[in-house]
C-alpha cells in the first residue's frame, strides 16, 4: 500500500502550477468573500484531486499493469479511500490556515475550527459517494452518474423543503436537530460519514473484484 500511496502523491505533486492557481484562488475568495467559503474550496478541490488518480490509473490501460504488482485488489481500494482521506484532511488544514489570515467580526477560533471539522465531514461524505461510482463507471460515464447523483440530492432536498413548509411535524422535527448543538450535529455527521464509508468502501471492494482487465 504504502507503494501506492507515493505514486498517487507524486501523481498530484506533478500538478504544482495548478494547485498554485487553486490556491491563489482560495485566497481571493476568503478576503473578497467568505472565508468559510475558502475552506469549503480547499477541501472539496482536494479531495476531488485525490479521486482523479483513479483516472490516472485507468488511461493507456494502466490497470493490467497495476494488478501484476504484488498486492490484491481490496488493498488497492484500502489505498484510495486513505489517499482521499489524507487529502482531505489537507486540503481542510489548508484551507483553515487561509482562513485563520482572515479576521471577521463574531467569527471565534472556536467558530473556525468547528465549521474545520464540519467541511471535513462533508467531503468525506462526498468521497464516499463518488469513489464507487469512479471505480465501476470510470471517468467519463462516472461524471454523467455523480450529476444524476447531485440532480436526485437536490430534487429531495426540494421536496423535503416543501414538505416542511406543509408539515408541522417536520418543522418540529428540524427544530429538535437544532436542538441537539453544534457539537451534536457534528457527532451526528460523524457517524454518517463513519456508517457510509464502510458501506461505500464494501460496494467498491464489490465493484473491484468483479472487475475484468
Amino acid at each position: 500500500m504504502r507503494g501506492l500511496l507515493v505514486k498517487d502523491l507524486r501523481l498530484i505533486l506533478q500538478q504544482k502550477r495548478i494547485w498554485l492557481i487553486l490556491i491563489i484562488m482560495a485566497l481571493f475568495f476568503t478576503f473578497a468573500q467568505n472565508g468559510m467559503f475558502g475552506l469549503f474550496y480547499m477541501a472539496m478541490l482536494a479531495m476531488m484531486f485525490s479521486i482523479s488518480t483513479v483516472s490516472y490509473d485507468e488511461y493507456d490501460n494502466g490497470y493490467p499493469f497495476l494488478m501484476t504488482l504484488p498486492f490484491d485488489r481490496r488493498t488497492y481500494v484500502r489505498e484510495k479511500y486513505l489517499f482521499c482521506a489524507m487529502m482531505s484532511v489537507g486540503g481542510c488544514l489548508a484551507g483553515s490556515i487561509i482562513n485563520m489570515l482572515k479576521t471577521e467580526e463574531g467569527t471565534g477560533l472556536e467558530e473556525k475550527l468547528m465549521a474545520t471539522g464540519v467541511y471535513l465531514l462533508v467531503t468525506i461524505l462526498a468521497a464516499a459517494v463518488i469513489l464507487p461510482l469512479q471505480l465501476k463507471f470510470g471517468a467519463e460515464q462516472g461524471r454523467i452518474y455523480l450529476f444524476l447523483v447531485i440532480a436526485g440530492l437536490a430534487l429531495a432536498g426540494g421536496a423535503f423543503m416543501h414538505l416542511f413548509q406543509k408539515d408541522a411535524s417536520l418543522s418540529g422535527a428540524l427544530e429538535a436537530v437544532s436542538g441537539l448543538g453544534v457539537r451534536g450535529i457534528v457527532g451526528c455527521l460523524a457517524g454518517a460519514a463513519v456508517l457510509l464509508t464502510l458501506l461505500s468502501y464494501c460496494i467498491s471492494v464489490r465493484v473491484m473484484e468483479k472487475k475484468e482487465f
